[in-house]
């Protein structure tokens, strides 16, 4: 009967370490189920995707990225989340439409980047590609 007690307890402890972990991510919390560890100080959660890097680099606008939020999610709210003042570096704004929610675009260095990421409010970061004007049939532009 003590064993079966023992395992009960067990068990009650991982389903609430894992119902907690899932609380945290979904609110963007950091989450750490040991604290006191290094590497648990360090680990963040959340990170937005970052899409359309791997491709090569003369096809890529160096430290230039567009940023999509979630609907009904703030630019008010995001630059509040980074705690970096990224004004100066929006380069352009796109507003939330019945479609998609609002977009930027904005030149980061690897740390801001990093901070864009990590707020929960962002759905995924995209590396900024270069734009190559194509040609009609007749050959002119």
């Amino acid at each position: 009967m003590r064993r079966i007690s023992i395992f009960t307890a067990l068990c009650a402890s991982a389903i609430c370490l894992v119902l907690f972990s899932i609380r945290a991510t979904t609110k963007g919390l950091r989450f750490c189920p040991w604290p006191n560890t290094l590497n648990c100080r360090a680990r963040v959660i959340y990170e937005a995707p970052l899409l359309n890097c791997d491709v090569p680099k003369e096809e890529i606008v160096p430290d230039s990225y567009v940023v999509f939020l979630h609907q009904g999610y703030s630019l008010d709210k995001h630059k509040q989340a980074v705690g970096v003042n990224i004004d100066s570096a929006i380069q352009y704004i796109v507003n939330e439409t019945a479609v998609h929610g609002l977009y930027y675009r904005a030149g980061f260095d690897n740390a801001t980047l990093a901070a864009v990421r990590t707020d929960i409010g962002v759905d995924v970061v995209e590396c900024n590609r270069k734009v190559h004007p194509t040609v009609s049939g007749d050959g002119d532009l």
